[in-house]
């Protein structure tokens, strides 16, 4: 029966007999009186303490309550409170380590090894394959899948197919190469796939496009509440790439302004709408020769279908000059949206005089570029904006330092590449070698067409020579218009425009600016998750290609926005070259009685490897497996 519990530190020296040295060693005690008499046990060793020996008994108290779970009175005490903290934290480290060495003693399986015959085969790669699959539980994905009635092998299939396309992005072929010679991911589905035929891989992406508005719009309902997004803001803009082959009997395949310049090829659209955070909302593909105006009424009537979407009020679109015309924006006021836009028609010779004098009259914002490398003094990065009321709602002029470099470079390099080639054909006509009016009138021509955005900013002025048989052209000049003075000066210069009343300029132009995250989401889907060329013929496998690489950048969008969360700004493709050396593989030996041992395992991730890991808080759980 114990009678009295007391703690206190005790204090130990001991002496280096070869050099006097003294050292102090500091033990938690715990003393207890019994019917038997007095007892003590050593509760924890504490090392050298560096604090007052008046302290002791108050630190022994703050331990004692942090062992038990409780309050202590001495709390308040920061300096105090901060050396118990520590000490439990390393006792507890201990104890943990401990534990983990029981546990892993009761589990050990010994056997004499020859080292000799050690060696691994089998190795996969693990590393993107872990990130891959937690994010597609974590965005609702299997969830999702398992909800559409599927059969095992059929979901199983579907993760492999966006997993891959995330990871190792290309054709179907490149796909079941994958899945079968490279990666670690069939050990992660619950269908073996290790033997999956390529037929399999290309029937799995038209059962896709059959379920494609109903896994996107509840991927799109789980992320809503995943991310607690408030859809205030809407980013809608449209891309197109390239097919291989002839496609004749896709009908989704067309002729049209390549945006890769790929006018040789047919082309297929993807309309895409993203949140504030760069998350899709919404895709769609389209024809190759796909009008972009024509696009948005479908676009809202989809959004409107998924009135989860929104809260009482409706979201802001922001949309590219493609998507801006007069009746689109008609048609946004008509169903009750704000819009952010830069307008189809040029807004800025309306305003040629405000923007004469805008570095000295106009407000200057800060980029946010310039904001992350922390350069004030970059003068590349100035903006400068200037709000005006109209009847409809705001303009915000705009004045970019960096853009206006590029307009110039954009021009010299146009207009140079025009002078060069007219300067041949005065050449050619001042040395003789060109003189009749009718074949220098078709070379103008053909000038002209080369050159038309260029020569539309000059006369050409053609001095003949007349003789009694006809007129010869003698040579030939370029006078510039106005309108080439005119455009220079707005380098650099365009026209926001809202029916936002209520917000600032600076608002309005950064709200403008967030119009980037679906050029970056274009740029991921082409670069990163194999979105070009597209090698089908038959429209449901162009779509089911096409689909799959926007599912694959739900994982992406995912994943870079809880990097960014834990502070790492480090792009999908940085993050996966880094843990492209996290391998899975097989550990082959023999033992001493000429066994030969199967050890499946997973190595042990590098330091950079495993701050990822924990930045987004995932764990190995396959395990080993031996035989």
């Amino acid at each position: 029966m114990c009678y009295n519990v007391i703690v206190f530190i005790r204090e130990t020296k001991t002496k280096n007999l070869k050099t006097g040295t003294v050292y102090k060693k500091h033990q938690l005690i715990e003393a207890i009186r019994t019917e038997n008499g007095p007892r003590q046990r050593i509760v924890m060793e504490l090392g050298t303490l560096d604090i007052d020996k008046r302290e002791f008994k108050k630190l022994a108290s703050l331990l004692s309550t942090r062992l038990s779970g409780k309050e202590s009175l001495f709390d308040d005490d920061p300096t105090l409170s901060k050396v118990a903290d520590s000490i439990v934290s390393q006792f507890n480290f201990k104890e943990d380590t401990e534990k983990e060495k029981t546990k892993r003693r009761q589990a050990s399986n010994f056997h004499k090894v020859d080292l000799t015959s050690a060696t691994t085969s089998f190795n996969r790669s693990l590393g993107p394959e872990l990130v891959a699959v937690e994010f597609f539980k974590r965005v609702g994905l299997d969830d999702i899948l398992k909800s559409l009635k599927l059969t095992l092998k059929q979901e199983s299939l579907i993760k492999a197919q966006v997993i891959a396309r995330l990871i190792s992005p290309g054709s179907e072929l490149s796909t079941h190469r994958f899945l079968t010679k490279k990666s670690s991911l069939p050990e992660f589905l619950d269908v073996d796939l290790s033997s999956v035929s390529k037929n399999q891989i290309y029937e799995i992406a038209d059962l896709l496009v059959l379920k494609k508005v109903e896994i996107e719009t509840k991927l799109i309902k789980t992320e809503t509440k995943l991310f607690n997004s408030t859809r205030k803001l809407l980013l809608y803009d449209l891309t197109n790439t390239y097919l291989e082959g002839q496609a004749k009997n896709n009908s989704l395949a067309a002729y049209g302004h390549s945006k890769e310049k790929r006018s040789d090829c047919l082309l297929v659209t993807l309309a895409l709408v993203v949140d504030e955070y760069g998350l899709p909302v919404y895709s769609e593909i389209l024809k190759g020769n796909q009008s972009e105006p024509e696009t948005l009424a479908d676009v809202l009537n989809r959004l409107e279908d998924s009135s989860y979407l929104f809260n009482q009020l409706k979201p802001t679109v922001v949309m590219d000059r493609g998507i801006a015309t007069k009746d689109n924006l008609e048609l946004l006021v008509s169903r009750n949206y704000h819009y952010i836009v830069i307008e189809r028609v040029n807004d800025t010779l309306n305003y040629i005089d405000e923007f004469t004098n805008a570095k000295d009259t106009f407000q200057e914002i800060s980029n946010s570029d310039s904001d992350k490398t922390g350069d004030k003094t970059n003068t590349s990065k100035q903006v400068f904006i200037k709000s005006i009321e109209v009847e409809t709602g705001t303009k915000v002029l705009c004045l970019s330092v960096d853009r206006a470099k590029k307009d110039e470079s954009i021009h010299d390099a146009k207009h140079n590449r025009f002078n060069d080639a007219f300067n041949k054909l005065k050449t050619r006509i001042e040395n003789g070698y060109l003189t009749d009016e009718k074949k220098v009138n078709i070379q103008l021509g053909k000038l002209s067409s080369k050159h038309a955005s260029a020569m539309i900013h000059y006369d050409v002025i053609c001095n003949y020579e007349t003789n009694k048989s006809k007129r010869k052209v003698k040579s030939l000049e370029l006078i510039e218009k106005d309108s080439l003075k005119q455009k220079s000066s707005l380098y650099g210069c365009y026209v926001i425009t809202t029916n936002h009343k209520d917000i600032e300029a600076s608002e309005i132009w950064h709200l403008y600016m967030t119009l980037t995250k679906v050029e970056n989401a274009f740029r991921s889907l082409k670069s990163s998750l194999g979105l070009r060329p597209v090698h089908h013929q038959k429209e449901t496998r162009t779509v089911g290609h096409l689909f799959i690489s926007v599912l694959a950048y739900h994982l992406l969008a995912s994943i870079e926005y809880n990097l960014k969360q834990s502070g790492d700004n480090r792009g999908w493709s940085t993050i996966k070259e880094v843990l492209s050396t996290h391998l899975r593989s097989t550990l082959i030996f023999n033992d001493n009685k000429d066994q030969i041992h199967h050890l499946r395992v997973s190595s042990a991730p590098e330091p950079e490897q495993k701050a990822i890991y924990d930045a987004l808080k995932i764990k190995d759980k396959l395990p080993r497996k031996h035989k």
